[in-house]
């Protein structure tokens, strides 16, 4: 209370009033000079005050009556304790209170409402009486006498005779009879006009990036740029995404899809880079998204922890799989692929190379699964390949390409769960089919239901590259294809890359160039063929010679080197016969000088492949002592005459031994013709 007084009869030194000074009235702020009158009571006879306390509470005279307790509510400071409410009794007047003659008025009072309802009341008809419960009970004793034993919780049934089946009701007969009208009872092969439920193939979810917008930086909305690395660039133009490589060591650009990609996959993209030299990567890869702008802590150049904000995917199980860490903010770290080294509650700690020693920032986690296609190294028929599956990965395979020089190349990638296989193809309009396999995956392989987005990555190395190099992507293509599965022979079919063995049965005309399994090119169809490590088609006309394989021919025709100025006996080239019976031989001469000049050519053979030789008997020309040509024939058959023919077998291994004679003889051969008899 907030005590002042006020003066009664002002300026005639009047007694003073206490009051309280208001500071509000009904909850509002009170005028500045409010007040209220501090009134005390007091009780007592005339001439007597007695002041109320709580030693001098105020007197109350007689029982508070029902009504008077109802008519005002009466204020309790607190609830009362047990002990206030047993310290007194509360005195009740109570109209009416019960009296043994009341209490008999009220029995009496029943009693007659008893007696005036009279009979009980009528129960429906078929309600149970004590005599129908009498009956009910004789029917169940009746029942439960005819009724055998349960046995092992069975109730054995007997019903003699099957209940009605309603009008219509289907019956064994009539859903056969539906079946069969149908065609699809199988009781006999279905043809081409047995009726059958149409069926749809789901069509392929294909995904296209033309890049047709143009403008700098990323503008197709198919895409997302999630960091543009020091020094590289990123642009769209002439419908070709284009991005330069600049010169600063570690820098990334980093780009995704929007969305993702899972089950059957066939990747496609068109690359073309300016040149191909060290310490620059470029990459398309299907790979999944662990986490974006995760913040991480560099414990040393070699270690560093990564933090999830909620929940860790990973456990202590997935100690030693590797994933990418990229698109690095704050410290400098080295963007790559790196292995799980410990984990502990929201937190994973990486083996990594080369990082600073301490700092922090945020990064992306992605690439835990994954299929790759890197451009890597200076050669530009060379591309790397590679799968990865929750963090465990074969290793890169080096894949022989088209070219990524100008025009490009088309890189595809197949995937049907079980096989992924690269091929590519040439940029160039081609009338047969273009796409060449290259490489392939069976194991460590992502899960069908991993969803997987794309990603386009350009990384420089540790060491800065020579010079940058623009990389031009002409497309990006993913197509989500339904596995309808084919099998031919009991074999899962690979996609188009992979394509298998057919046997055609009968004639069929074939057109254009057929690479056949087993049949060797012409230029290795020569004569010495190796014996094949494949079957050859048709035994393709090949004669044994205890060593290698020859030609089977006809008759054919050939020089045997022996041409110019001779003075002296000499003995010719050797002479290869694959498979002929006999030859003529022809010595052609020319300008013979000299006194008295005479030449003989001796035909001769070698059983041991030149080594040693022997004269075939009667196989010897006449002395030729002018210009003209001389004729003689070896070939078993022909009838013998001297130094013309003879009849005997040509060596395989042959040649003429030439003898000379006279004073300074000189005679210049022409040539010496041999004319094979075909076998």
């Amino acid at each position: 209370m907030s005590a002042t007084t006020v003066e009664l009869n002002p300026g005639t030194g009047g007694a003073k009033e206490l009051h309280d000074a208001l500071a509000t009235v009904d909850g509002a702020a009170a005028p500045a000079d409010a007040v209220s009158q501090v009134v005390k009571l007091a009780f007592g006879a005339a001439g007597d005050a007695t002041q109320v306390s709580a030693a001098t509470p105020m007197p109350v005279a007689g029982p508070l009556t029902d009504a008077q307790l109802r008519a005002t509510a009466v204020p309790v400071d607190g609830p009362l304790t047990d002990s206030q409410l047993r310290a007194a009794v509360i005195p009740v007047s109570v109209s009416g209170v019960a009296t043994a003659a009341a209490q008999a008025t009220a029995i009496a009072g029943i009693a007659s409402i008893d007696s005036k309802l009279g009979a009980a009341l009528p129960l429906p008809t078929g309600a149970a009486t004590a005599l129908l419960q009498a009956d009910g009970n004789g029917s169940l004793a009746s029942m439960d006498a005819k009724m055998p034993a349960l046995a092992s919780g069975l109730v054995p049934v007997t019903n003699p005779t099957a209940l009605p089946l309603p009008a219509g009701a289907a019956t064994e007969a009539t859903i056969l009879a539906v079946l069969a009208r149908m065609g699809l009872l199988a009781t006999t092969t279905p043809t081409d006009t047995t009726a059958a439920a149409p069926v749809r193939q789901v069509p392929a979810d294909l995904w296209r990036c033309s890049f047709a917008e143009v403008g700098a930086g990323l503008v197709s909305s198919d895409l997302a740029g999630l960091q543009i690395g020091a020094g590289q660039t990123v642009n769209q133009s002439g419908g070709n995404l284009v991005i330069t490589s600049g010169t600063t060591a570690n820098a990334e650009t980093l780009i995704r899809s929007a969305r993702t990609f899972r089950g059957g996959l066939q990747l496609r993209q068109k690359t073309t880079l300016s040149q191909r030299i060290a310490n620059q990567n470029f990459s398309v890869e299907l790979a999944d998204l662990v986490g974006e702008s995760l913040a991480f802590t560099i414990n040393s150049a070699t270690s560093v922890t990564v933090e999830f904000p909620a929940v860790n995917p990973f456990t202590a199980a997935n100690v030693g799989q590797s994933m990418n860490l990229s698109a690095i903010t704050g410290a400098a770290g080295i963007p790559g692929r790196f292995a799980i080294a410990s984990v502990a509650g929201l937190t994973v700690t990486f083996t990594v190379a080369a990082w600073p020693a301490t700092g922090s920032g945020t990064l992306t986690l992605w690439g835990w699964n994954y299929y790759r296609q890197l451009y890597t190294g200076t050669t530009a028929t060379n591309l790397n390949w590679d799968a990865q599956r929750k963090g465990w990965a074969s290793g890169d395979t080096v894949a022989t390409i088209s070219t990524t020089a100008a025009p490009g190349h088309v890189a595809q990638m197949q995937t049907i769960g079980t096989i992924a296989v690269l091929s590519d193809a040439v940029v160039a309009s081609n009338a047969a089919y273009q796409v060449t396999p290259r490489a392939s995956r069976i194991e460590n392989l992502p899960n069908d239901d991993q969803e997987l987005y794309l990603w386009v990555r350009c990384l420089n190395g540790s060491t800065a590259p020579a010079s940058t190099t623009t990389w031009t992507l002409g497309f990006i293509s993913v197509e989500m294809m339904g596995r309808n599965k084919v099998y031919i022979a009991g074999a899962d079919q690979g996609g188009a890359p992979m394509g298998m063995s057919v046997k055609v049965d009968g004639t069929t005309t074939v057109s254009g160039t057929v690479g056949v399994t087993g049949y060797p090119t012409a230029a290795a169809s020569a004569d010495a063929l190796a014996n094949p490590t494949v079957t050859q088609i048709g035994a393709d006309s090949m004669l044994f010679n205890g060593t290698t394989w020859d030609r089977k021919r006809g008759n054919w025709n050939v020089n045997t080197g022996d041409t110019g100025a001779k003075t002296a006996s000499f003995a010719g080239a050797t002479q290869t016969n694959f498979n002929a019976n006999g030859a003529t031989i022809v010595i052609n001469m020319g300008v013979v000088s000299g006194t008295t000049p005479t030449l003989t050519a001796q035909v001769q053979g070698s059983a041991d492949g030149g080594t040693t030789w022997f004269n075939i008997p009667g196989a010897a020309t006449p002395s030729i002592t002018a210009t003209g040509a001389t004729v003689l024939c070896v070939a078993p058959g022909v009838t013998p005459a001297a130094n013309a023919a003879v009849s005997w077998p040509l060596p395989r291994t042959w040649r003429l031994n030439y003898t000379i004679a006279g004073t300074t003889p000189s005679f210049t051969i022409t040539n010496v013709q041999v004319a094979y008899h075909g076998g």
